[in-house]
């Protein structure tokens, strides 16, 4: 997971704070990302951040150990583009396959875990997950064919056009790391993620997934998605009284802490209407 850089389209807030540790709504904007991964049944997590920042994120996540995961902790100090993830994150990868998250997106709907645990086990190419936006210019865009193969891929389009968006989630095979590598410096002075995805599409191993009606998708990367988000996520919560991106509920879900795991996650956050909402659950599957 990457969760550096320095979130410049939200300034002055970002001036002071990393932005994947802003609120989004009721938690760390971090912890939406993260859930994505846990929704995949990835337990063993490399988060890459600033080392400035890195003891903020230690205070908040720890090891992962208290919600049956293991995550280590890696540097990034110069913004160098998303594919220097595989750089910094070679040895901590050991030549498997892996999967990326940027640490602002935000996934939530009907069935998402099921639909994530089957995209990660399908196609052995590397995979995009794509989202219908009516306006595509501040993303990567991916046309695909019938079949899901990727035909081309085009960064942020200078005209207002829908199409398909690149979300913030990517798998990749064992070659990443060292094609990542190889990758030539852009104009903006870093390596990027359609380069390396280029790399595979000429190669003919790169598919897409389209996340279909049903399912929200958010960069909050902006002040305005960071709203929207917060606004949503409100809204379902006093719904229908479930937490979106609540960690400690998915792992204990999953079977990866027992039920005195997330009592002492609960006391963690002491009189929270976050800790209430962990008991809560506890009680009601008692």
């Amino acid at each position: 997971m990457l969760a550096g850089g320095t979130g410049k389209r939200l300034y002055p807030t970002t001036m002071a704070i990393n932005k994947h540790l802003l609120p989004v709504f009721d938690k760390p904007m971090i912890c939406h990302s993260l859930s994505i991964l846990l929704l995949m049944g990835i337990r063993e997590i490399g988060i890459i951040t600033s080392s400035r920042d890195q003891q903020r994120f230690k205070d908040l996540l720890g090891d992962g150990s208290h919600i049956g995961i293991s995550i280590s902790w890696l540097i990034q100090d110069e913004p160098r583009g998303i594919p220097d993830a595989f750089i910094i994150g070679e040895e901590f990868l050991d030549d498997d396959p892996s999967c990326l998250a940027l640490g602002d997106t935000l996934m939530h709907g009907s069935g998402l875990s099921s639909f994530l645990n089957s995209w990660i086990d399908g196609s052995k190419n590397a995979r995009l997950l794509c989202y219908y936006v009516d306006d595509a210019r501040p993303y990567g865009v991916a046309k695909i064919d019938p079949n899901g193969r990727i035909k081309s891929l085009q960064e942020k389009p200078a005209e207002r056009q829908p199409g398909l968006a690149v979300t913030g989630v990517y798998c990749f095979d064992s070659d990443v790391c060292e094609l990542a590598k190889m990758l030539p410096i852009s104009a903006r002075g870093e390596i990027e993620i359609v380069d390396l995805c280029q790399i595979y599409l000429e190669r003919q191993k790169l598919d897409a997934t389209v996340l279909g009606r049903g399912v929200v998708w958010l960069d909050l990367g902006s002040p305005e998605n960071l709203l929207d988000a917060a606004n949503y996520i409100h809204v379902m919560d006093v719904r229908q009284q479930l937490k979106i991106g609540c960690i400690e509920e998915i792992c204990w879900r999953k079977g990866w802490i027992d039920d005195d795991q997330l009592s002492r996650s609960a006391e963690r956050y002491g009189d929270s209407p976050y800790a209430n909402y962990l008991k809560k659950i506890l009680e009601t599957s008692a």
